[in-house]
């Protein structure tokens, strides 16, 4: 029955009864992996154990039986299988998730080397002796290697060899920090504060030297892949608040994926990382205070994405990068910076955004990443009707904004990132509706927005950017209550402000915004 159950066919088939007979007798059939190799090892051997000719060798009762297969079911070791040490391994590892990770940051943290990279390869790999195998074999070509390096007569070749078998151990390290590390750990719990920091000082160590390493042996699918790592770091660090860090190591990313850019034949994915990476190094600078630096670089990101377009690679990638920078060349150029004011080449580039991205959304109506930048193209253009006195028509695109941001944050309740997009939606259509003579909508509109970043924040408390913008939420906040004659509760929303933002300017002066947003609370209370 067991069998029947696992396979989905009899042990036992066919029309010739004596061949049937003997079968049995001979306990000649195939074995349930034989029919469908993804039945578990263990629940196989379960079965064969009951089905074992000689009766010492099965279980003793039906409850014996029924026991085998319930610890199984409760992942837990059978009495009809000896579990190698990587079956072990794994249930250990499953069921110790964060001692786990917890144990590879140190490791990350504190080695970055063999040790480390060992490690991570072990935690990788589903069969710990295939991965031991190819972990000796990767060991003994660089003992070769170091050793033909001492000698006068270097082989180039086993050089490279070495070279390449650390390269790829490198990046089982890379994706393990970059998968449950930082998401479970650098990012969820603030208590692993002091941990993350020397995590990320190691990490960005770890990958300046192994840059220099690969330095002129690396291919260019090797090299992306450093590259990539170098802009994920710079990710994380700048969400828990720390600028000129981010920044350097956006710019070594975008250094590498320049060069792969420039390579002979380099095609059209090189192209698009680069444009990535001077948009997000653009916005970065931005931070410190530096807009035409910022300027310069998504200037240089635009021309890129229009020259793939032109040549007639409008892809859907292609035309999401071009849209982007498009929309933050209109907030810059919109912002009151002396030398680089224009709003009316503001507008001129807001159309040009929105125009694309009203045709990818049409195309894709269900895809998060087309309709998140809707969102903020028509959040702009809001603010763009509005500086032109338009209110009707800025309270109408801050609503349609805002309606496409709450679908996304329904949609994706776990991810900070789009209940950070509808704290923003809402609080741009504050400010319209309270210049259109609508104080107690703009009101209940701040509570949202509010609400919003507040429980981004609570679900990710060591995310920065998000608690900067719960603090500015709160001080517009207690601006609209004190508006609105409800000085009781007004001051409490700036207190609540200036205490993050004391925590934030403390924790990293480098970020111009929190210092700015810091003096608004100061202000607001006095």
């Amino acid at each position: 029955t067991l069998y029947h159950v696992l396979t989905g066919r009899k042990p036992f088939e066919g029309r010739d009864r004596a061949m049937l007979q003997a079968a049995v007798e001979e306990g000649d059939f195939p074995r349930p992996r034989d029919v469908d190799p993804t039945i578990d090892r263990a629940l196989e051997a379960v079965c064969l154990k009951a089905m074992a000719l000689n009766p010492e060798d099965r279980h003793a009762t039906a409850r014996a039986l029924a026991d085998d297969v319930e610890r199984w079911a409760a992942d837990e070791p059978t009495s009809a299988w000896v579990e190698p040490a990587s079956v072990r391994a794994r249930r250990w590892m499953r069921r110790n998730r964060t001692a786990v990770a917890a144990a590879a940051v140190a490791l990350l943290a504190t080695l970055f080397g063999t040790a480390a990279v060992l490690a991570v390869q072990t935690r990788a790999n589903a069969d710990l002796k295939e991965s031991n195998d190819a972990l000796a074999a990767a060991n003994a070509r660089v003992t070769r290697a170091n050793a033909d390096l001492s000698r006068a007569n270097v082989d180039l070749a086993a050089a490279k060899d070495r070279e390449a078998d650390r390269f790829h151990l490198a990046m089982d390290a890379i994706k393990l920090f970059h998968g449950e590390v930082s998401e479970d750990l650098l990012l969820k719990e603030k208590k692993f504060e002091a941990l993350r920091r020397k995590l990320l000082r190691g990490a960005a160590d770890f990958y300046g030297k192994l840059e220099g390493l690969l330095e002129g042996q690396a291919d260019p699918k090797s090299r992306a892949a450093l590259a990539r790592s170098y802009v994920e770091l710079a990710d994380v660090t700048t969400q828990i608040g720390k600028g000129n860090e981010a920044l350097a190591l956006q710019l070594k990313g975008l250094a590498v994926r320049r060069e792969l850019a420039s390579r002979p034949g380099a095609d059209e994915g090189a192209t698009l990382d680069l444009i990535r990476s001077l948009y997000t190094a653009g916005r970065a600078n931005l931070s410190l205070g530096a807009a035409p630096t910022t300027l310069a670089l998504i200037g240089e990101a635009t021309a890129l994405a229009e020259g793939l377009e032109a040549k007639g690679h409008a892809s859907d990638a292609v035309r999401k990068r071009l849209a982007e920078c498009l929309n933050y060349t209109a907030i810059l150029l919109n912002e009151q910076r002396p030398g680089i004011r224009n709003p009316t080449r503001a507008v001129e580039y807001n159309e040009r955004a929105l125009a694309i991205a009203e045709e990818l959304a049409a195309a894709n109506p269900v895809e998060n990443e087309s309709n998140e930048l809707l969102s903020a193209i028509v959040t702009h253009r809001g603010i763009l009707l509005n500086d032109q006195g338009k209110w009707a028509e800025a309270v109408e695109a801050q609503r349609r904004a805002a309606a496409i941001a709450k679908r996304l944050a329904d949609a994706n309740p776990s991810s900070g990132k789009y209940g950070d997009l509808l704290g923003r939606a809402y609080w741009n259509l504050v400010g319209k509706l309270s210049n259109s003579g609508k104080p107690a909508e703009a009101l209940a509109t701040a509570e949202l927005a509010v609400a919003s970043w507040q429980r981004v924040s609570d679900d990710n408390p060591a995310i920065m950017t998000y608690q900067n913008n719960l603090a500015f939420g709160l001080n517009g906040l207690g601006y609209h209550l004190a508006a609105k004659g409800e000085f009781a509760r007004a001051p409490e929303a700036h207190e609540r402000a200036r205490s993050i933002m004391k925590t934030l300017a403390d924790a990293d002066p480098s970020v111009v915004g929190y210092q700015r947003n810091l003096a608004r609370s100061q202000s607001e209370i006095g």
